[in-house]
């Protein structure tokens, strides 16, 4: 039985590699390849809580868990197991590495370990990014340097140290002129060639925000009580209809300026890959008519999520709501009393956005300008 492991980076597809797994499991199985789903409770499509036992549980712990995915891809006839968490990249010790390669060898006849690499300025504009949103208290670009452990050519070295250097490999996370980042992965890993179906249902998951919509989160939203990411996520899904919508030199200055602040020794890791210098074209007449548009539609739910709606919802909240939202007045005052029947401004919001007027006029979501 061989086991691979994929072992992150984080905000380097992570999650496309693990939806994956989960759209695509029964090809997957009859290339004899097992991703055991539901093998810890916290992430059940995923295997980072692996990373944690190797911290905190027995050896007994970890010789379980494995145990079962060995069990687990025996009754579905498969002779690989593949497991994928990107926490092994950033929460393990040199110990804890030690550790898992000692428990892995008592049970397996192979094992290697993948990481994927990512241009230095791009990753850590993501993570940036993805920090702002989800980190509870407000962050600044010092407060991100603090907390950023990863160190790509550290990881690689004490991974291959435990496992061999030729067990352990480098995938770029883009490739100029290459496949896409889910054919490159399975096809060198696994040569497996993932069913085209299966790789639309993987496109834009977890996608990032627009920094000027993670800004406003991370100094506004978090101050208020109440935040709720999840809520927050669905309304910018509804507002930017399209997840391409960005300001490219706000972005690209970002990124120079994360850029300089870490080591670029730290991230050569023999692929090559580098970040382009060059500035971005700016946007055209229409995207950013089109952006404007997003942002206040998105504005317009937060700046509503922040108010008392303990009162009754008013004529003027309902013709306010279809000016921001549709673009227009109410046909005639018959509408207006249907929408106050709503009961509140958020119930209205909610009505107006999923009603096939807004998604005619907006298009579907992720669609690209």
């Amino acid at each position: 039985m061989e086991l691979v492991l994929h072992i992150g980076a984080h905000k380097s597809g992570s999650t496309a590699i693990q939806r994956m797994c989960t759209v695509a499991e029964a090809e997957l199985v009859r290339s004899g390849i097992y991703y055991p789903r539901g093998l810890f409770p916290k992430y059940p499509d995923q295997h980072s809580e692996l990373a944690a036992l190797l911290r905190s549980g027995s050896d007994d712990d970890v010789r379980s868990a494995l145990a079962e995915a060995i069990r687990r891809a025996r009754g579905a006839s498969c002779t690989r197991i593949f497991l994928s968490g990107e926490d092994f990249c950033t929460k393990s010790s040199d110990g804890e590495v030690d550790r898992l390669a000692r428990l892995v060898r008592e049970r397996f006849t192979a094992a290697r370990a993948v990481l994927i690499h990512r241009v230095k300025k791009d990753y850590l504009l993501s993570h940036y990014n993805h920090m702002l949103r989800h980190v509870p208290e407000v962050i600044g670009i010092e407060g991100f340097k603090k907390r950023v452990r990863f160190n790509p050519a550290a990881v690689l070295a004490r991974w291959r140290k435990r496992f061999g250097e030729d067990n352990v490999s480098v995938v770029p996370y883009e490739v100029p002129g290459g496949a896409p980042l889910l054919e490159r992965f399975f096809g060198g890993v696994f040569g497996f060639a993932p069913p085209p179906k299966a790789l639309a249902q993987c496109q834009g998951v977890n996608a990032s925000l627009d920094f000027v919509s993670a800004i406003i989160i991370n100094e506004v939203i978090k101050v208020l009580p109440g935040f709720d990411m999840a809520s927050i996520n669905r309304a910018y899904a509804k507002s930017f209809v399209s997840r391409n919508q960005r300001l490219p030199f706000l972005e690209h200055d970002l990124g120079v300026l994360l850029d300089q602040s870490f080591s670029s020794a730290e991230w050569e890791v023999g692929t090559g890959a580098a970040a382009s210098g060059k500035e971005p074209a700016p946007l055209s007449a229409q995207q950013a008519a089109h952006y404007l548009a997003s942002l206040s539609r998105f504005l317009a739910v937060l700046a509503d999520a922040a108010q008392d709606h303990s009162g009754e919802l008013t004529r003027d909240d309902v013709i306010a709501a279809y000016r921001i939202l549709l673009d227009r007045m109410p046909e005639n005052e018959a509408v207006v009393d249907y929408a106050l029947a709503c009961g509140s401004l958020r119930e209205l919001r909610e009505a107006i956005l999923d009603s096939p007027e807004y998604r005619h006029k907006n298009g579907p979501v992720g669609n690209p300008l």
